[in-house]
């Protein structure tokens, strides 16, 4: 279907703080793309290590100036937090800091489960919930400890 929207571009540093901002306004025909021009505010970093480009609002796109391994990401901090209904259990993650790829390996804590979503990147101050399907009851701490919740932030420069 065409599109019409306005898109918030933000250029943050990985604590969230927007270090510039642009509003697109974005239209798109039928089973098409459209390009836009970044301001060079936006397009050029001026720390490549500890800073990102965002898209939407709240964020729903991500790029990074370089590859993993030579980011600084931060630990990754979050609070986390389940509730169940019968099979299904709804994990809660809030970000303190910059998760970058977060993926949730249910099934190292029970073979059966199934997940929701991965790869999720979540902003300072966000929150996302996975949805699990198991017949087991899982513990926040099951669903939350290493390996069964990562992200990419262990692969980067401080990590």
């Amino acid at each position: 279907e065409a599109a019409a929207e306005t898109v918030l571009v933000a250029r943050r540093a990985f604590d969230g703080t927007i270090l510039a901002e642009q509003e697109l306004k974005l239209e798109s025909a039928p089973r098409s793309t459209t390009k836009a021009m970044l301001k060079r505010s936006i397009a050029q970093p001026e720390d490549p290590a500890d800073e990102l480009i965002s898209a939407g609002a709240p964020a729903a796109t991500f790029w990074f100036f370089d590859f993993d391994r030579n980011l600084r990401y931060p630990q990754a901090e979050f609070d986390a937090s389940i509730e169940r209904r019968g099979d299904e259990h709804r994990l809660t993650i809030r970000a303190k800091t910059l998760l970058r790829d977060l993926i949730l390996n249910a099934d190292r804590a029970d073979p059966a489960a199934v997940v929701s979503e991965q790869l999720v990147t979540l902003l300072p101050g966000e929150s996302f919930t996975f949805v699990v399907r198991s017949q087991k009851e899982l513990t926040v701490d099951e669903l939350t400890r290493h390996p069964v919740l990562q992200c990419a932030n262990r692969f980067g420069a401080s990590g």
